[in-house]
């Protein structure tokens, strides 16, 4: 397999970009990720893939439970500060505003949606774990249009 061919290829996937909250007693984190997506209407469910070394792993296998957090066309810098490990002080996530879902894992207040889920499988694969969330709850704080990797710049091919 050519690298280079490797690479154009998987560019050319379609990605959004979201911040994943993750909680495991009165732990929380946020990280951004772009590996998301519906896999059943009934009942809803969605897959998500973490990093294996990643904080968020650990709290998702620990707490069950994660959000997914949609973030709007044009906020690049607020999923940057999600690179990085987001602790929750107070009612932020990092210099977030956030609230607790009703599964306890953080929702960012200045996401356009939401979707939270109760872990119901999961599986490493490579240097990723996938889970499946069942959605137990979803919100819309506002209108407009969510982000996509190609909106930033980044690139992401493997």
């Amino acid at each position: 397999m050519e690298d280079e061919a490797k690479g154009i290829a998987l560019n050319q996937l379609g990605y959004g970009l979201y911040v994943i909250g993750s909680r495991a007693g009165d732990e929380h984190n946020g990280m951004t990720a772009n590996w998301v997506t519906q896999i059943s209407f009934d009942p809803p469910l969605v897959a998500i893939a973490i990093q294996n070394d990643s904080k968020t792993k650990e709290l998702i296998q620990r707490g069950k439970v994660f959000s997914i957090n949609i973030i709007s066309a044009g906020e690049k810098a607020l999923l940057t500060r999600f690179i990085k490990h987001q602790r929750k002080v107070g009612n932020k996530l990092g210099e977030d505003e956030i609230e607790m879902g009703e599964t306890g894992a953080p929702i960012l207040k200045a996401a356009l949606s939401f979707v939270e889920c109760r872990i119901v499988s999961q599986a490493r694969h490579g240097d990723h774990t996938m889970f499946i969330g069942e959605v137990v709850n979803a919100g819309v704080h506002r209108e407009g249009n969510p982000i996509h990797l190609e909106d930033t710049g980044w690139s992401y091919g493997g």
